[in-house]
């Protein structure tokens, strides 16, 4: 049962310094030095998000699937939508921003809007 999709990125900052949201990445794997690939204490300004879908899909095991993604933006915020094209088409989520945006001025805002 598909209900929707964890959204997660690693970044490389700089030469070995690297900023990730991935799961168990607040723990170093056993061939990498403490301090690599972790997540940054205190940060709070990244942080995993859950894209739902509307509808539950009854998926087989080893289906495939295909996502799409769009970032829009107007002059004071930023937000996805999305929607799923395989294996049968859902409706686009989160059209304009209405279900959750974030700010593009983050001075007048003290939290995102989802």
């Amino acid at each position: 049962m598909l209900h929707g999709f964890a959204g997660c990125f690693t970044a490389k900052l700089y030469g070995d310094i690297e900023h990730s949201l991935l799961p168990g990445s607040d723990q170093p794997g056993p061939d990498q030095p403490p301090g690599l690939d972790q997540r940054t204490p205190g940060l709070t300004t990244w942080k995993p998000v859950f894209f739902p879908l509307a509808t539950p899909y009854h998926l087989a095991q080893g289906q495939l699937i295909c996502l799409h993604f769009w970032r829009r933006s107007d002059d004071h915020s930023v937000w996805y939508e999305w929607s799923l094209a395989e294996p049968s088409r859902s409706q686009v989520h989160n059209v304009d921003g209405t279900a959750c945006r974030m700010p593009l001025n983050f001075a007048s805002h003290n939290h995102h809007h989802c």
